[in-house]
């Protein structure tokens, strides 16, 4: 009744290369940390627009976009709020 001297029936031992690890899953956690660092320059873009010059057309583009995407993206939700965007918004 020991663990020790049960025996499993059924199982493979499979070998790392035939495993369902892709090759490729180290490259999809960089282009994600690249994607994040590109949509963080594209915000940082937006609020340079909201907070400097009088371009009133190209800040209401801006806010449109931002309405848009802020609607289905809890995370730029999160990002913009702790960055300013509020204050830049309400100006």
């Amino acid at each position: 009744n020991s663990v020790s001297s049960c025996k499993l029936k059924g199982v493979k031992v499979v070998p790392l290369e035939e495993s369902c690890i892709p090759e490729n899953y180290g490259e999809s956690k960089a282009e994600s940390v690249s994607a994040q660092e590109e949509d963080a320059e594209q915000y940082l873009s937006f609020l340079k627009v909201l907070t400097e010059g009088n371009d009133w057309k190209r800040k209401y583009e801006v806010v449109e976009q931002l309405r848009l995407l802020l609607r289905d993206d809890e995370e730029a939700r999160i990002l913009m709020g702790a960055n300013g965007f509020v204050e830049a918004l309400v100006q």
